[in-house]
């Protein structure tokens, strides 16, 4: 991870905003690490073929089956890996054709040794994709995936039907729920930075980059370092919205729509950190 990190680190203190500002805003890193699947891959060390993940475990011969996802537009197989641990946990998940049941893609989830998860989103090549296909799921970037399972194994929170041949709803939600607490008692066994252990940090790594993806006026003042008279001129007459989620981050606007009004050249970002954009970004 240091090495790729340190190949980021290099490029970005090569930019006209580092060299004018001697900083970067943090924002900006997490679209360009955990917002950039290509980026996210390399420094997580994901596997790079799905091949690799599966010779890795033993996984159980029974899969859990899942009708009534939450996330993916299909159904969808959970496999789990054989012998797991807090610290070696391994899920697969496969989306399928929800009439024929041929496989469509491919998302895993392994918890590494310093307790955190890394994803991987895969084609049925076995190659690793940058988003998920919108037509089988709404799981976007693996920065998305990271939004609700980031921190732990999280149990299914909606009911599905038994399916003949598969393990019973109430088995496969209680095998979860057990590995999920099996995790979090490593982490607090662990983590011995009590940043990680407070649980509000995760999901104040979440707002801000989002504050960094849709900035509010006070937000480019400061990034900018331009009062902000300064940098409502420099915007003009750009629309303003707000967040459906979090209302207190004020009137906002889009990143890709600033960044160009920026007083200096900047590092480009994805479009969007959490949904596919068509157009990511290959520094490493």
């Amino acid at each position: 991870a240091i090495a790729h990190l340190s190949q980021i680190n290099a490029q970005l203190k090569q930019t006209e905003e580092y060299k004018k500002t001697g900083a970067i805003d943090i924002g900006r890193y997490m679209a360009l690490t955990i917002g950039s699947p290509n980026h996210y891959y390399k420094i997580a060390d994901v596997p790079q073929r799905l091949e690799q993940f599966k010779v890795s475990y033993t996984f159980d011969s029974l899969q859990g089956y899942v009708n009534n996802s939450g996330v993916s537009r299909v159904h969808r197989l959970i496999s789990y890996a054989q012998n797991m641990s807090g610290s070696r946990q391994a899920y697969l998940s496969t989306e399928i054709d929800t009439i024929t049941k041929n496989p469509l893609e491919f998302e895993t989830v392994e918890v590494m040794p310093n307790g955190l998860s890394r994803f991987g989103l895969y084609d049925l090549d076995g190659n690793l994709k940058e988003a998920g296909d919108t037509h089988v799921t709404r799981a976007g970037k693996v920065a998305k995936c990271m939004w609700c399972h980031e921190s732990g194994i999280q149990p299914m929170f909606r009911i599905q039907l038994d399916i003949p041949g598969y393990l019973s709803y109430q088995h496969l939600q209680d095998t979860l729920t057990r590995y999920g607490l099996q995790v979090r008692a490593y982490q607090d066994d662990h983590w011995k930075d009590e940043g990680l252990r407070k649980r509000p940090n995760h999901t104040k790594m979440e707002i801000t980059y989002i504050a960094f993806m849709e900035p509010s006026l006070s937000h480019l003042s400061r990034e900018w370092q331009l009062p902000e008279k300064e940098v409502k001129k420099r915007l003009g007459a750009l629309p303003t919205h707000r967040h459906e989620e979090f209302d207190f981050l004020g009137d906002l606007y889009h990143r890709a729509a600033v960044d160009p009004l920026a007083p200096y050249k900047v590092q480009k970002v994805p479009a969007s950190i959490r949904e596919k954009d068509g157009d990511e970004l290959e520094l490493l």
